[in-house]
C-alpha cells in the first residue's frame, strides 16, 4: 500500500526580510510535514516567526530558499498570479485583522471568495449560510450587517469565509487575539468542528487554550522548529 502524501510538506525553507539595511532569518531551514486531516498548532514567543510561516504556507509570501508542497503542488514553482489563484481554490486563511465589510451581511461576507470564482448566486448564498452555521454563527445574524456584529461573531463570520469553498488547508492566525478567554474558547471550538478527513487546520497561537485543541505541537524560537528535546528540526 502507498504512503499517503501529507497535505503540507516543507523543505529546509528560509524567509529573509531587510530591515533597517540589515538581514531579518524569519524562517531558517524549516522543514515539517502535516498529515491531511491533522489540526497542529505552532507556538512559541512574539516573533517566534509563526506568522511568517503561516504566510508562507498561504503563498502570502514567497520563502528565500527551500520547497513548500501543498496539497500535491510545489507553490515555489508557481508564478504570483498562479499562487494567488491557487490559494484562492486549496487554502483558507484567517488573520489578525481580516476584515469583513462592514456594511455587507454576514452570509454576503462568508460567500465573497464562492463571488470570485463565478459560483452561481443561490448556490453561494446556500453555501455560505451552511459556513455560517459550521462556524457557529446564530441563524438570527445571518442577514445582519457585518457592523452590527459582536467581534466573536465577525470572528466567526471570517471563519465561515475561510471555509466556504472548502479548502484543503486552513490557517489561522492567533484566533483568540483581542478576544476575551471565552470568545476566544468559543472560536477555537468552532475551529476543531471544521477539522474532518479532509482538512487540515494549522494554527499560530501564544494562547494555551488554543493549543490544547491540536492533535500536536510545533514549538517555533528564533525563526525555528524545535524538538521536545529543544533540537532544531
Amino acid at each position: 500500500m502507498s504512503e499517503v502524501a501529507p497535505a503540507v510538506a516543507l523543505d529546509a525553507v528560509r524567509k529573509t526580510y531587510q530591515r533597517g539595511g540589515q538581514p531579518v532569518h524569519a524562517l531558517r531551514d524549516v522543514s515539517l510535514r502535516l498529515p491531511r486531516g491533522s489540526y497542529t498548532a505552532v507556538v512559541g514567543p512574539r516573533g517566534c516567526g509563526a506568522s511568517t510561516l503561516l504566510a508562507v504556507l498561504g503563498c502570502l509570501a514567497a520563502p528565500t530558499s527551500g520547497r513548500v508542497v501543498v496539497d500535491g503542488t510545489d507553490v515555489t514553482q508557481l508564478d504570483p498570479t498562479a499562487r494567488t489563484d491557487f490559494r484562492a481554490e486549496t487554502i483558507g486563511v484567517v488573520f489578525p485583522g481580516t476584515t469583513v465589510l462592514p456594511r455587507r451581511s454576514a452570509v454576503e461576507n462568508a460567500a465573497l471568495p464562492l463571488l470570485f470564482q463565478g459560483v452561481p448566486g443561490r448556490q453561494r448564498r446556500r453555501r455560505a449560510t451552511t459556513a455560517l452555521e459550521r462556524a457557529g454563527l446564530p441563524a438570527s445574524h445571518a442577514t445582519r450587517p457585518a457592523a452590527a456584529l459582536s467581534g466573536v461573531h465577525r470572528h466567526r463570520v471570517a471563519l465561515a469565509r475561510a471555509l466556504v469553498a472548502d479548502p484543503a488547508v486552513v490557517l489561522v492566525d492567533e484566533p483568540a487575539a483581542a478576544l476575551d478567554a471565552d470568545a476566544g474558547r468559543e472560536i477555537v471550538a468552532a475551529i476543531t468542528d471544521q477539522q474532518d478527513a479532509d482538512t487540515t487546520v494549522l494554527v499560530a497561537t501564544h494562547t494555551a487554550c488554543v493549543a490544547d485543541h491540536a492533535d500536536r505541537r510545533l514549538a517555533l524560537h528564533d525563526g525555528a522548529i524545535r524538538h521536545p528535546d529543544g533540537d532544531t528540526a
